[in-house]
């Protein structure tokens, strides 16, 4: 049996985090005070894009649900069906988060920002394994 390493597959996401994990901590000691760029406004129209991106990843899973035996071996290889489920659940996380976290402070906000760099980044990732 294969062994599987996620870290290998996500590596791109990790780093994006570490980098804003970096970001916070010299947002703190430069005592930066982020913009309230998460208003009400811009909060819907983020929450509209990822609800698209999770609208794509279920047209997607249905696709490959319903080509799975023709197309099993193919999907196995390129590990679609992994992008597809830790995307679908970091969309749905980035969703639940912009409507639930008020950002009032630099760790808030460096929160929302990362989830929502890496949302998309794990969005054109899986678009990237889809086209190979």
């Amino acid at each position: 049996m294969k062994k599987i390493n996620y870290l290998k597959d996500f590596k791109l996401e990790i780093l994006t985090y570490i980098i804003f994990v970096i970001l916070y901590y010299l947002a703190i000691s430069l005592k930066y005070d982020f913009p309230r760029v998460f208003n009400d406004k811009n909060k819907i129209n983020i929450i509209s894009i990822f609800i698209v991106f999770t609208a794509l990843y279920m047209v997607f899973i249905s696709i490959i649900i319903v080509s799975i035996i023709g197309n099993c071996e193919r999907s196995l290889e390129k590990k679609l069906e992994r992008q597809l489920f830790f995307g679908t659940i970091e969309v749905l996380i980035t969703i639940v988060t912009i409507i639930y976290i008020s950002p009032t402070t630099t760790l808030s906000n460096i929160v929302l920002l990362s989830l929502i760099c890496n949302s998309i980044l794990s969005f054109f990732k899986f678009l990237i394994i889809l086209m190979k």
